[in-house]
């Protein structure tokens, strides 16, 4: 399995992520235990490992020239810093990082990746060349932002904090159904052949996130300059973002990960039967600007009255989609052919079921 040219690569990986998973499982129960180091004599007990109460630190740091980024962490343990570089350091876990520096054993505030630090055992930092850095800075930096302490001489990191608002996101999805022919003179139009597509994202001030269970509790967004760069460092709420995915599955909306896709015309029931639930928990309902057809997205009604004219009955009756009020008669050949779509004065469609 490990053969040099014949070795199974995936099934190395596989094993090796296995392992991984319970060196740290094991790592965390034997804390209160005695651990040895073996000796080169195979002696199990040549020196004993001092597994060090509190949690290490790393404090990533970036200095940008005008030719480079110079990278390096610090790493401290209760104010005092670490010094691993030719210090016959040894990781016994990657993920999360257990480090052992002579004979005391370290692990790390924020779960810390072994890779993270791993380089820099014989080095002192690593250099990222201007033509490569917009991508490095993409793929490494703004995540390690994100998700650690970093501090940064030739580009800024802005720390934003706003309110979320919930936005529920609506977008057409039209499949490749066919119109159904009822007889030979007339064709119905196939709601069912459209679906909508509904997204849950998170905005925070002028950042919008989507609904990821895996997020970090921070997103950074990346504004480049001319020259330069500013990191946006947004802390996220992700209790209140997984009450909000919670709640709405209640409200019959089962988004999952952040997207569900539902008919149209169940699609639409939803939103006018939930239209005022909405409101009053703050979820801020639209849809996708670039879809071709824009749809009535408020609360929508029948009002029926009744008028007596010389002991004679007339029932009036008007939907009404917001401020907008259509005479039931107008809707009369519509509803015959069975079409659930309605072009208001504004341009936009108004659906009732």
């Amino acid at each position: 399995m490990y053969d040099p040219q014949k070795g199974d690569k995936l099934l190395q990986e596989a094993i090796a992520s296995y392992l991984e998973t319970i060196r740290a499982e094991l790592l965390e129960k034997l804390q209160h235990k005695q651990v040895f180091i073996m000796g080169s004599d195979n002696n199990p007990a040549w020196k004993p490992i001092q597994f060090m109460p509190d949690k290490a630190k790393v404090f990533f740091h970036f200095n940008r020239n005008e030719e480079s980024t110079h990278y390096f962490p610090i790493l401290k343990y209760n104010n005092e810093r670490l010094y691993i570089r030719n210090q016959n350091a040894f990781l016994i876990c990657d993920e999360p990082a257990w480090l052992l520096i002579d004979t005391q054993l370290y692990h790390f505030d924020k779960r810390v990746e072994g890779k993270k630090i791993r380089p820099f055992f014989t080095k002192n930092h690593i250099v990222v060349p201007r033509n490569v850095e917009e991508t490095y800075f993409q793929r490494f930096v703004a995540p390690l932002i994100a998700n650690y302490e970093v501090f940064a001489q030739g580009f800024e990191i802005r720390y934003e904090t706003a309110p979320l608002i919930p936005i529920l996101s609506i977008t057409e999805h039209r499949t490749a159904t066919q119109t159904t022919l009822l007889d030979d003179s007339k064709n119905i139009h196939d709601d069912e052949a459209s679906q909508v597509v509904f997204e849950l994202s998170f905005r925070y001030g002028d950042f919008n996130f989507r609904f990821d269970s895996f997020a970090a509790h921070s997103n950074v967004r990346i504004e480049k300059t001319s020259d330069s760069y500013v990191f946006h460092k947004v802390r996220r709420n992700l209790v209140v973002e997984k009450n909000k995915i919670q709640w709405l599955k209640e409200l019959g909306l089962n988004i999952g990960q952040g997207r569900c896709l539902l008919p149209k015309n169940e699609a639409f029931t939803w939103i006018q039967s939930k239209h005022y639930a909405l409101q009053e928990a703050g979820i801020s309902l639209r849809q996708n600007r670039e879809d071709s057809k824009q749809y009535f997205l408020g609360y929508s009604s029948i009002d029926i009255t009744f008028q007596e004219v010389h002991d004679w009955f007339d029932i009036l009756a008007k939907v009404c989609f917001g401020q907008y009020e259509i005479p039931f008669i107008q809707l009369k050949n519509l509803i015959l052919e069975r079409k659930k779509e309605f072009v208001l004065p504004n341009g936009r469609s108004g659906c009732y079921s």
